[in-house]
């Protein structure tokens, strides 16, 4: 028989785990908004580590990502990540 601690426990998983599938679905409209392109928005998404959310995203777009959310010289910056940590959660 499960302890009620187990029980709690599992349940409080499948919330965060249901938090992160809407999370996700936040995120990627949020940056939708800001213009980012759909083949970097659909990968997109967000993580949870047991205390903190954060974003996660492939590896080889990171240099893209980071262009996009921080510009360049040549390029505006369009925050949508920081923007969506700061308010849009």
């Amino acid at each position: 028989m499960a302890s009620i601690s187990s029980v709690f426990n599992l349940a409080i998983k499948r919330a965060e785990k249901a938090a992160t599938v809407g999370y996700t679905a936040k995120l990627r409209e949020h940056a939708a908004t800001y213009g980012w392109p759909e083949h970097i928005v659909s990968k997109l998404s967000m993580g949870h580590d047991g205390e903190n959310h954060h974003i996660t995203y492939p590896e080889h777009l990171e240099d893209q990502i980071m262009t996009l959310e921080y510009g360049t010289q040549e390029t505006p910056a369009s925050p949508a990540l920081r923007t969506f940590m700061i308010g849009g959660m």
